[in-house]
């Protein structure tokens, strides 16, 4: 590494890109985080730690690994705390570990940060829902049910929300417009589908 005449953070940084690429994570992550300590104001070194930690995270939690997802994380958040991707992902983990006001918290700052993101108001309804609060999960949900590639779940949980409420045409309508946007390879799908031969 030092014979190639590249400043050590750079080998590092370089390195650390090889072993992402081939799939070696955990390298990949121990040579970014060397790049990175090596020299911190490393421009390039930093955004490949800050890749490398938000792979590990998605990994780890797609694996139920909540404890090691969150910290990569919140390792990543440190890393930038001004990403609001980083936070936002972040607060999903914290949501599917069951720590829902700290996730509800950070949903409600990325809002605040940038409110035109449907993503985190989805998710902020869908907590709301999860809590029977289902006025204010219809509210948030109206919002972004349409105008996004993700309104079809919007949709879905409108219905889940008003079939709750006891209204079957709402209910109806909104498993009506999930089905007519959603990918036929989503699970809301069938899901969408079951609702609705119940409602006939």
């Amino acid at each position: 590494v030092v014979s190639t005449g590249l400043h050590l953070a750079d080998a590092l940084s370089n390195l650390s890109l090889a072993y992402y690429r081939s799939g070696r994570l955990d390298d990949a992550l121990a040579s970014a985080r060397a790049a990175v300590h090596a020299d911190p104001s490393h421009r390039a070194a930093r955004e490949n730690l800050l890749l490398i930690l938000q792979t590990v995270g998605s990994e780890r939690a797609r694996a139920g690994d909540l404890e090691k997802a969150l910290a990569a994380f919140q390792e990543a958040e440190n890393l930038d705390p001004s990403n609001l991707d980083v936070t936002e992902r972040l607060a999903a983990v914290l949501h599917q570990a069951g720590r829902t006001s700290e996730a509800q918290q950070m949903f409600e700052f990325v809002v605040r940060s940038a409110p035109s993101r449907p993503e985190p108001q989805l998710s902020l309804a869908m907590i709301d829902f999860e809590e029977g609060h289902l006025q204010d999960a219809i509210h948030r949900l109206d919002g972004i049910s349409r105008g996004w590639a993700g309104a079809y779940r919007a949709q879905y949980f409108l219905g889940e929300a008003y079939r709750r409420l006891g209204d079957r045409e709402r209910s109806r309508a909104a498993y009506l417009e999930c089905l007519a946007e959603a990918p036929q390879s989503d699970p809301l799908v069938p899901a969408a589908r079951r609702r609705l031969a119940r409602l006939q």
